[in-house]
């Protein structure tokens, strides 16, 4: 699947710095995970890894399970379908929900709770910046919406 250049540009540079033990066991990572009866994935069930999941009864009846733990969008939430719970945990760096604050769920006796924590953003932005990003790439960060500015092929 095509990605968006900015997501091209990230990419480059985690090869150029990730070390090789690093990628080695990243490489050993599985694409999706069961623990019990929650199922994980990046993505989605169509798309692990690519897929901008929008949790419908409709979608949640064709996956088998009763919980379900998803990303990629960075929007969090706790939705029930019937007997099915999904959970998108949010973004500890680049939340797309209008807060900008560390987003993470716990699972704990069988129920998902959302939180958000402050982090030093200003640290983060600084260190992209001497990493040679621009404010197109960690802009975002600071009102926790995804920076809508077209970045220019």
């Amino acid at each position: 699947m095509p990605r968006s250049r900015s997501v091209n540009d990230c990419l480059e540079y985690q090869r150029k710095v990730i070390e090789a033990d690093h990628l080695e066991s990243l490489r050993t990572l599985p694409v999706q995970i069961r623990m019990g009866e929650i199922q994980i994935v990046h993505g989605g069930w169509a798309d692990p890894i690519d897929e901008y999941l929008e949790p419908s009864a409709r979608y949640f009846e064709r996956v088998i399970g009763k919980g379900f733990v998803y990303g990629h969008t960075h929007v969090q939430s706790v939705q029930r379908f019937g007997g099915k719970v999904h959970c998108n945990p949010g973004s500890v760096g680049q939340p797309r929900d209008g807060d900008p604050r560390a987003a993470f769920a716990v699972y704990e006796a069988g129920e998902f709770t959302l939180h958000r924590v402050e982090y030093n953003m200003r640290k983060v932005c600084d260190l992209m910046q001497a990493a040679g990003f621009s404010d197109y790439y960690y802009g975002g960060l600071k009102t926790g919406a995804r920076n809508l500015r077209r970045l220019e092929d």
